[in-house]
């Protein structure tokens, strides 16, 4: 599932979105062809219109700007908000499906109990539990399955710091081990063959002393300078 939500382009996005909301709105669909279908239709656009408005705004303003951020308090209050428009859409649209059409006797019973809890019956406390189902039916997928895809996108992405982290951290190490390798450079080890010549001169006993070091350093350049670590 990471590989599926992490490597798509715009098109696969765009096809990917389209049968999402091909099952997501088949399934309202379903729903409101049990009730009556020739007559409920405005009662179906007026889902689509605010699902279709509720996801794209949280998932690309309210989740970045907000969610992420850890701005809390924001979302609540987005969420009332959203809860509220919903509620609104959903009384308009029972009142105009009550004028203009000729619903069956169960969908106008439905309607004329929104009807009669008026405007604000979503936030009433006799009512408040039935229009809270019926939202979070009808918002839970959508917003779950992109709050999903956001969890697993910025873990990839700490995933990813960490990783370039760690690639730094080992280059750091690797440029102090080359600096390191390269302490015996050609200077020094002028520097040091005099220092051996003039004590060999002066019958000093050090001489060999210092000869055997020199040998060790040459061995080191030709033979050991390219292993992994500086023994």
């Amino acid at each position: 599932m990471n590989r599926f939500f992490q490597n798509y382009n715009t098109g696969k996005r765009i096809i990917l979105h389209l049968c999402f909301w091909f099952l997501v709105l088949g399934m309202q669909f379903i729903s409101y062809q049990r009730i009556d279908i020739d007559n409920s239709w405005i009662l179906f656009v007026k889902d689509v219109f605010s699902l279709l408005t509720i996801f794209y705004v949280t998932a690309y303003v309210i989740i970045p700007r907000w969610f992420i951020p850890g701005k809390f308090v924001l979302c609540i209050l987005w969420l009332l908000f959203i809860y509220a428009w919903w509620s609104f859409l959903s009384y308009f649209a029972a009142l105009l499906t009550l004028k203009y059409l000729t619903p069956d006797v169960r969908l106008s019973s439905y309607l004329e109990i929104i009807l009669s809890q008026g405007i604000f019956g979503a936030f009433r406390l006799s009512s408040i539990r039935d229009y809270l189902l019926d939202f979070i039916f009808l918002v839970a997928l959508p917003l779950t399955v992109k709050i999903v895809q956001v969890f697993m996108s910025v873990r990839n992405s700490k995933m990813k710091l960490e990783l370039k982290n760690s690639a730094i951290e080992l280059n750091n190490v690797q440029l102090e081990l080359a600096f390191l390798k390269y302490q015996y450079n050609p200077h020094f080890l002028l520097n040091t063959l005099y220092s051996i010549y003039v004590l060999v001169s002066d019958h000093d006993e050090r001489g060999g002393e210092s000869m055997m070091r020199l040998s060790s350093m040459m061995v080191y350049l030709l033979h050991e300078r390219n292993q992994p670590r500086i023994e």
